[in-house]
């Protein structure tokens, strides 16, 4: 069984490369830590507007 590691280091999301060799390591974890922080919704246009 694998531990769960909420801390700031597993939320670090990595520099997107100039060439987007990383995009989908890039691309999930942003929207993962943008779904801890609870700003996914912003992300992905599915919040309303205030």
């Amino acid at each position: 069984m694998s531990s769960v590691k909420l801390g700031e280091d597993y939320v670090r999301v990595p520099k997107l490369e100039v060439g987007g060799a990383n995009w989908v390591l890039y691309k999930e974890r942003l929207a993962w830590a943008a779904d801890v922080k609870g700003v996914l919704g912003h992300l992905d246009g599915t919040s309303k507007e205030p």
